[in-house]
């Protein structure tokens, strides 16, 4: 505050929850002095305030609104979907399953999603639904489809599992990929593998959309190098070849 300048008097009044009950002795800070005043909070404890924070509005109480406002948002976020805070596990399967099978840009999307697996429309738009049928996640367990590997997240095919027991649901058709679908094309069935081939790998027999069917190395597919019959190549092939006659001078 500049020299020779008083700080107007604010006992009596109120900037909140803090009402000024008398002056209280100066802070300097940076070779100035600030005024202050001793206030009592609606919760009923006494504190010191600079009258600048006071007019700003940047001091309201005496961090009680903070601690009240922080409860209640933990509180908001803990009970957004009902059993969530006490039930961290079966919360944290539900969102994981629903990002396996409707998010394109999940590293598990392709075997999940990609190959059709999908949640209920139930599960899909209430955890509460979901946590009704599963109930809360034991320890040391996880989601698992059971007893179809290959069906969806819904009742009847779900269940809380630990390692071993999804290893062995697993093991029968980990390597069984018929019914798959990569870009333009669907798994068939397994093929023998070419005579000309330079991999060890598997190869599926697969239909392209436009109706031809090839057989394609499983990796190649996996790795998203492999996408159709050739006709998408083609396809692009030709449309850029217009492109340059179109342009052309």
């Amino acid at each position: 505050m500049p020299r020779g300048h008083f700080a107007p008097s604010l006992i009596g009044q109120t900037f909140t929850r803090l009402t000024v009950v008398e002056k209280a002795p100066s802070h300097a800070h940076n070779g100035q002095t600030r005024s202050c005043w001793l206030c009592r909070c609606a919760c009923g404890q006494i504190v010191i305030v600079r009258g600048s924070n006071l007019r700003r509005g940047i001091t309201k109480s005496c961090g009680c609104w903070n601690r009240e406002a922080t409860s209640e948002r933990s509180k908001r976020i803990n009970t957004k979907h009902g059993q969530a805070r006490v039930t961290t596990g079966a919360y944290r399967s539900w969102v994981s399953a629903k990002q396996r099978c409707f998010n394109p840009r999940n590293h598990k999307f392709p075997d999940y999603g990609a190959r059709g697996i999908t949640m209920c429309e139930e599960w899909k738009n209430s955890f509460e639904a979901f946590y009704r049928d599963m109930g809360p996640r034991p320890p040391q367990t996880t989601l698992d489809r059971f007893p179809n590997p290959a069906g969806n997240y819904e009742p009847g095919n779900c269940r809380w599992a630990n390692v071993f027991e999804q290893r062995r649901n697993r093991s029968r058709d980990k390597n069984d990929i018929t019914g798959w679908r990569f870009g333009r094309l669907l798994v068939l069935e397994r093929a023998p593998r070419p005579i000309a081939a330079r991999t060890r790998r598997a190869y599926w027999l697969c239909r392209c959309d436009c109706g031809t069917e090839k057989a394609v190395n499983a990796e190649s597919m996996r790795n998203g190098d492999t996408q159709s019959c050739g006709c998408y190549k083609r396809e692009c092939d030709r449309n850029l070849r217009r492109l340059q006659n179109g342009t052309c001078i």
